[in-house]
């Protein structure tokens, strides 16, 4: 019994070590996320607003393209948080497409390089800390406490209006532009997740994304998750439409010139073994050896083995019993022009001058004969 308890308790430690050293060994080394990321469930991620969305409304997706391939359409939000590595051109195709009736939410601590109406100024001997942050333009103004670390607010234009403001200026503002407008925050550290549900963060901010838009766009393009564009995204719709069009045309066209209609009655290994393209290689290598005397010969003896098997003559019949028979079932006059034929052919075999254009002549006067007699 001791005996056993001494294995029990030595394999039991022998486990132990082997499940303690393997993981310290391979122990999975936590995800590493960039900052407000909406995935991210790191302290400065922003994945708690990111699924307070999903549950709320339908329609909540992320954005891994460039701003350039923003859908078309209307009444859709972009919701940009501290995006990084904008350029003038991204910044230039969001609110063109803004214009076109949509409308960006920019949570960015410091936008001046945005321009467009977007202006900001700096406050002197700033102090990060909690502050008294004034609420307009909610069901009813209000005052809540808010921690502020930007040393910069917001120069409203004319038309602009307020959102939030503290007692050194304006935190939040909307302006418009075209059919859309654009909603800048100067505190993206309020929608982390440290700091969405601390002091009065989320209820300043979710009036604002709280509304009724068809599509809400989480940008993480510029938090680099990125993907490629489709093919046919870099070329303009006209140039797409047409290509499609051709592509069809092409098709049609093939399909009506490849295409056999009808019934198939000749076997496709006849046509590709031994049909025309056969022929047409014997005929050629007939006319290039100069052998049309033979090709006469050959036609000539398919012709009289046509009038044995059609009309029962002796293989050994000659010609003038083929003519005489020819005249009781033809008449004279066709016996005549066969009587001229094997003539000819006498003449053609005794030797001479017989081209290829002497060939073609009485090739076409046995074939009417063998087609009178295959018809027969």
């Amino acid at each position: 019994m001791d005996r056993w308890n001494r294995w029990t308790v030595g394999l039991a430690v022998c486990v132990f070590l082997f499940l303690f050293l393997g993981y310290l060994v391979v122990k999975p080394a936590a995800v590493e996320y960039p900052p407000y990321l909406s995935v991210s469930p790191a302290p400065d991620g922003t994945k708690a607003l990111a699924l307070l969305l999903k549950e709320k409304r339908q329609e909540v997706r992320e954005w891994k393209q460039a701003w350039r391939f923003l859908p078309k359409g209307e009444n859709q939000v972009m919701v940009a948080i501290e995006p990084y590595g904008l350029k003038k051109e991204d910044r230039d195709a969001v609110l063109e497409w803004v214009r076109q009736g949509n409308h960006l939410v920019l949570f960015e601590d410091d936008p001046r390089d945005w321009g467009n109406g977007i202006s900001t100024v700096g406050i002197n001997g700033h102090q990060a800390g909690k502050r008294v942050i004034e609420a307009r333009g909610w069901a009813a103004d209000q005052e809540l406490a808010a921690q502020v670390d930007t040393p910069r607010r917001l120069y409203p234009g004319q038309g602009d209006r307020v959102l939030l403001a503290d007692s050194q200026g304006a935190l939040a503002s909307r302006y418009g532009i075209g059919r859309g407008s654009v909603t800048v925050f100067l505190t993206p550290g309020w929608v982390t997740n440290r700091a969405i549900l601390e002091d009065s963060h989320f209820a300043l901010v979710w009036p604002v994304l709280n509304q009724e838009w068809d599509t809400v766009w989480l940008d993480e393009y510029h938090h680099g998750r990125q993907s490629d564009p489709p093919l046919l995204a870099v070329y303009p719709g006209w140039l797409v439409a047409a290509g499609a069009q051709l592509l069809l045309g092409l098709a049609l066209w093939l399909w009506w010139k490849g295409k056999r209609f009808g019934p198939v009655y000749t076997p496709r290994d006849w046509v590709v073994r031994r049909g025309d393209e056969t022929l047409v290689a014997v005929a050629g290598w007939y006319e290039r050896r100069g052998l049309c005397r033979d090709a006469l010969a050959h036609q000539y003896g398919y012709l009289r083995q046509l009038f044995r098997l059609r009309w029962g003559m002796a293989a050994e019949a000659t010609d003038q019993e083929i003519v005489g028979m020819a005249e009781a079932n033809w008449g004279s006059e066709r016996a005549d022009r066969l009587r001229a034929l094997f003539r000819r052919q006498e003449e053609v075999m005794r030797g001479g001058r017989y081209g290829v254009k002497d060939f073609l002549a009485d090739s076409r006067e046995i074939d009417g004969f063998i087609k009178k007699l295959e018809e027969e």
